[in-house]
């Protein structure tokens, strides 16, 4: 079954809570059709997002109203607490539309999640003033922090912070100096409205509709409850703190965190696969006379772009299927998540390059979707922490320490 189709029966991942369950929660195919309904009210967004180098403000308000935002939330706070390909399946129809809007939307409901690994009197307020609040991020450790009683005094400048235009809050990572004499540790931080500044700066040939533009920050105060100590997440509990007792609120971020960047990627790259079917299914051909579709090369590409879209699938559900299992909490089970991520990253990438070749010199037209969706793909694969070397070189590090 492809990825596609798997989307469409909501077959993928673990068992699914149905609607109508104790909670009144949707299942995991209810919010893939309630992401069906939503794609098609992102149409008229999408060249506004292009040339507007950001999400318009209708688009962000068209998700809100979706009933989307609890998809990965904590349930304490009304959360659906579904899993990582729920997130990934709800994003698809999104990315069909636009891979930019997939990309700032996603962010949306992912940093719902990372919300919850903060104090609960932090989630409290904050929901206490939103019932979907917007919130971005920066999670590279740009700033640095002193420490002033149990508050720490905050400055710096945090590049490509997605969709910030639409938010109120953000969350930073940087380095504090918690106690005299000691090293500096990593941090994350939430910052509250009024705490920071957006400077516009985005100008990209990628996921060009993003705004992801730098948040500034100047010697801004924050409360002993809007930071956390980032190093705990590598193997800690941190539920203790958060309340949250959910699978994915006592599994180190470190070991899913990937999932907020593959998600839309593959949304983009099956969107691109599609795109290419249709823009090949009535051509003529040139230099050779006949359909352009009876090229034998043509379909082996499109068969084995499609196989690697189903792999990379494949994949990202026995890892989300692994987390569920609380198979991630350990350095080498992080180990694996990362690993696993990285042959996802490189195999997304390999798909859409032959797609892309498979298009022809028309797949250039930048109006197009072929071309937006192919260079949104490799924006994200740019992104930090998708360096697929890097993190199969993790993965091989534990196999030797295993046998040494």
């Amino acid at each position: 079954m492809s990825p596609e189709a798997q989307i469409k029966s909501g077959t993928s991942g673990e068992t699914r809570v149905k609607g109508g369950g104790a909670r009144g929660v949707p299942s995991h195919a209810d919010c893939v059709a309630m992401a069906e309904e939503l794609a098609p009210r992102l149409a008229p967004f999408v060249d506004e997002a292009e040339r507007s180098r950001r999400v318009p403000k209708g688009a962000a308000d068209a998700l809100i109203a979706s009933g989307l935002m609890p998809l990965v939330r904590p349930a304490r706070h009304g959360g659906y607490e579904h899993g990582w390909m729920a997130y990934a399946d709800v994003l698809a129809p999104i990315a069909r539309q636009s891979g930019s809007l997939a990309w700032v939307l996603g962010f949306l409901l992912h940093h719902q999640w990372a919300l919850g690994f903060f104090p609960q009197a932090t989630q409290d307020e904050v929901y206490s003033q939103a019932a979907d609040p917007c919130i971005a991020s920066m999670f590279a450790p740009s700033g640095r922090a002193t420490a002033e009683g149990s508050k720490l005094r905050l400055t710096g400048e945090w590049s490509f912070s997605s969709g910030i235009d639409n938010c109120d809050w953000v969350m930073l990572a940087g380095f504090a100096e918690i106690a005299p004499g000691e090293p500096p540790i990593n941090c994350w931080f939430l910052l509250k409205p009024g705490q920071f500044e957006v400077r516009d700066t985005w100008h990209a040939v990628g996921l060009s509709g993003t705004g992801s533009n730098n948040v500034v920050v100047r010697d801004a105060l924050i409360d002993a409850d809007y930071w956390v100590r980032a190093d705990p997440f590598g193997g800690d509990d941190m539920s203790a703190r958060s309340g949250n007792r959910g699978i994915r609120f006592v599994t180190p971020p470190v070991g899913q965190f990937q999932y907020g960047l593959v998600a839309p990627m593959i949304g983009i790259a099956m969107a691109l696969h599609e795109e290419v079917l249709r823009f090949n299914a009535g051509r003529q051909g040139l230099l050779i006379p006949g359909k352009i579709a009876d090229d034998p090369f043509l379909q082996a590409g499109l068969g084995e772009s499609e196989a690697e879209l189903a792999a990379a699938y494949a994949a990202m559900s026995k890892l989300d299927d692994a987390i569920a299992a609380g198979e991630m909490r350990t350095p080498d089970g992080i180990a694996r998540f990362r690993a696993g991520m990285g042959f996802v990253a490189k195999t997304i990438t390999a798909a859409s390059e032959r797609l892309f070749y498979l298009s022809g010199g028309r797949g250039l037209d930048s109006r197009k979707p072929l071309s937006r969706h192919w260079r949104d793909l490799h924006a994200i694969t740019n992104h930090a922490a998708l360096k697929y070397e890097m993190m199969f070189q993790g993965l091989g590090q534990a196999a030797l320490a295993r046998v040494s």
